[in-house]
């Protein structure tokens, strides 16, 4: 992740460049149910991102935004969305994920996340590259 605006209060600086894990659990797929679920882990963080009825995935080149999100660091939470809260974090696919290999298995995502970590103002630049397994 790179590209971090309006972060810094929170200790994410423009220029950095955060190496990271992330899940994707795509909707619709094997029992996963019509929830897509992407995760994203730092150190001893976690970040986790709902869209329900996401089957088919998330539409290209509009702001979607999440369903519930939850966090685990030096406390853990829950919420659905929206909450009272005005920081509802968003995603946009910036494009269709790509394909990395000729069968199918690793997969590009790109997109800018609004309200990042669940902090008003806050926008990173995701750039995921996923292994695909059943």
């Amino acid at each position: 992740m790179t590209g971090f605006e309006g972060c810094s209060d929170y200790g994410w600086n423009s220029d950095d460049i955060v190496r990271l894990t992330a899940r994707v659990r795509p909707a619709g797929v094997g029992t996963n149910g019509s929830t897509l679920r992407i995760n994203i882990f730092a150190g001893t963080y976690a970040y986790h991102l709902s869209f329900f009825d996401a089957v088919g995935g998330l539409p290209e080149g509009e702001w979607v935004d999440a369903d519930a999100v939850a966090w685990v660091g030096s406390g853990a939470g829950f919420t659905y969305l929206p909450s009272g809260n005005t920081a509802i974090p968003r995603i946009y696919l910036l494009e269709t994920p790509n394909f990395l290999n000729n069968d199918r298995t690793r997969i590009a995502l790109n997109a800018m996340i609004e309200n990042f970590d669940y902090l008003p103002g806050c926008s990173a630049f995701a750039s995921l590259v996923f292994g695909y397994t059943e």
